[in-house]
Order: C-alpha cells, then structure tokens, then sequence
C-alpha cells in the first residue's frame, strides 16, 4: 500500500509540476490574471513537497523532526496558505480575515513543529493545522456559492466540486488523525494520506479554466477580426482623409482616400513617415507639433481643429479635423485624426 501512494504522490507531482508552470506562465503575461500565478506557485510547491527527500509522502513521522522534513513541510504548508488566496481571486469574494488567518495558523503550527522535540501520537501542531485546513473549506464553499448566486454559474460549480472533494478528504484525514491512523490500520498501512491529493481537483478545476478561457479568447478574436473587416472596407471607402499617428508623429495608419488625397498612389508610401515632417507646410510642422506633444501629455487633445497639410506635390489644403485619443495594450497614446471638412485648396 505504501508503494502505491508513492505512485500516486509520484503522478500527482508531475500534474503538479505541469499545470503549476502553464498557470505561472499564463499568469505571468502583461494582461493575464493573478489568480494564475497564485496557482502556479501553488503547483509548484506540492511539486517540490514531493520531490524532496524522502519522496512522496513522510512514512516516517517522529519528533524531532530532521532537516529535511522540515524543509519539505515548508512548500506543504505554502501551498495551504496560498489556497484561500487563490479562492479569493478566483471568486472576487474577497473576505481577507479568511487568508489572513489560515497563514497565521499555518505559520504557528510550523513553527511549533519546527521546535518539537517529543514524540505524541497527536502533535499540537496537528491539531492547528487541522483547525487551519478547515478553515480554507469553510471559505471556499462560501466563495463557491456567492460565485454561483453572482451569475458565475459554471465557475462556481467546478469551484464548488473541487471544495466537497476538498471536504471528502479532509474528514477521512481528520478522523484518521483522530482515531491515531485508524484508517491506515483499516488498510493495513502505517500512512493513509487521502488529503493531499484535493490538488487533482482544483488541477482539473483549473484546467477548465483555462480550456474555457481559450475558447473565449478564440470567440472573441473572431468577432474582432470580423468587426475589423467590415471597418476596414467602410473606411477605405469613405470620402474622409482617415490618419492614425501615434504620440512621435509616426504614421501607423491612414486609408485609401486619404493617401490619394495628399498625392501618392498608395498608403505604403507614407506608412511609418513622420506626419509633420511629411505632410504640413515647413513653417508651421515645428508648432503644430509642439501643440501636439503639450495635448498628449495632458491628456487634453483638442477635438476640433484647423491645419494647412501639404500634398506630395507641394499643394496645400485647409483641413477641420476631427481628433481622437486612442491608447493601445501597453498604453501607448496615438491620435486618430478624421476631417470633417476640407476647407479650400491653395
């Protein structure tokens, strides 16, 4: 029986490790979520609670306690204390004595186990960790059931499979402890540790998420790139001189229309150009500009206004322009500028 649970502690490891460096990577792009990083570093931790000396779960658990199980509980109990937080993100059922409170009972009962020095079939440290542990099901049922109410139906069903699997295991470890390893002896073994597999399901849990969060994403890319085709057929088709610069004056974007009304034959040609460089008269491109730079730093582009532009064949016209602020992902400023009327030719 215990070979077994080392398989088990084994496979777990690896799903551990798997989806703990996915959700920390996820989790560590610029528009991604906390909750994945706080999931990742969770995986993470079992993983290492594993993987350290002696693998897989403690067999031998007498005080004092040597180095290297105190080492391994380390990232045990990490990943407990990180578990309310994870709820908490994963719900936005904020209620902050919840995780505050787990992580000073994890964090006493480590450090009474870290000094323990004689054996008792129930440690003290046992009996806050279980205090701790339920604790975390109380909240995240709660969590899990204010997610539902809240519209979040299907997220709140897996979260609340997760937390009675969670629960399931946590009264077979309780009253294994309690009853001094009465269901190890059931079993005829000198362990019985069901609790700690509960990952598996908040694994799965999580896994969902992220499957759900792909399809989404795809859905929405969709319609963006779909919305994107329709604007991009009617702008080039409007009879509207359309530019997008961005905070330096670089030419990102200007329609069809606008690119042979200023003389060229195709957008290309001005693409990446410096719009007051290229496009306004000498004697007025260094304070238009000016102008410019002053609205964007305080964020207070004008809406309407008048300039002279200049055609590549050197002919100027006076535009009423339409302006526009648009921020892009990192928060760069550009200016969409659309006239509104073209006021005469010189």
């Amino acid at each position: 029986m215990e070979s077994f649970y080392t398989i088990i502690a084994l496979l777990t490891a690896g799903g551990s490790l798997v989806t703990g460096l996915i959700n920390l990577f996820t989790g560590l792009h610029k528009d991604a979520e906390k909750v994945d990083v706080v999931f990742g570093v969770m995986g993470i931790s079992l993983f290492i609670f594993f993987m350290i000396p002696p693998i897989g779960f403690i067999t031998v658990d007498k005080a004092p306690y040597p180095l290297n199980i105190d080492i391994k509980r380390l990232f045990l109990w990490a990943h407990y204390a990180l578990l309310p937080w994870f709820i908490e993100l994963y719900t936005g059922h904020k209620k902050r004595p919840f995780p505050i409170v787990t992580g000073s009972l994890l964090f006493i009962s480590y450090i009474v186990m870290f000094f323990t020095v004689a054996d008792s079939a129930k440690p003290g440290w046992v009996m806050i960790v279980v205090i701790a542990l339920g604790i975390i099901l109380y909240y995240g049922l709660i969590a899990a059931i204010k997610q539902i109410k809240s519209g979040r139906r299907t997220e709140g069903l897996w979260l609340l499979l997760s937390m009675i699997i969670y629960g399931v295991l946590y009264g077979l470890g309780v009253f294994n402890q309690l009853g001094t390893n009465y269901s190890g002896k059931m079993v005829e073994t000198k362990i019985f540790f069901p609790f700690h597999f509960n990952l598996i399901a908040f694994m799965i849990l999580m896994s969902m998420r992220l499957r759900a969060n792909t399809f989404e994403k795809y859905r929405l890319e969709k319609i963006l790139r779909w919305r994107d085709k329709r604007w991009d057929s009617l702008v080039q088709n409007m009879r509207l001189i359309i530019v997008e610069i961005d905070k330096e004056g670089k030419i990102n974007y200007l329609n069809q229309y606008a690119a042979k009304a200023l003389g060229y034959n195709s957008e290309t040609e001005l693409l990446n150009k410096n719009w007051f460089e290229t496009c306004l008269p000498a004697n007025e491109a260094a304070t238009v500009k000016a102008v410019f730079k002053d609205a964007i730093q305080r964020k207070e582009v004008v809406p309407f206004y008048k300039i002279r532009i200049k055609a590549k064949d050197g002919k100027e016209r006076i535009i009423n322009w339409t302006n526009v602020l648009v921020y892009n992902n990192r928060e760069e400023r550009k200016v969409r500028e659309v006239d509104s009327k073209e006021q005469g030719l010189e």
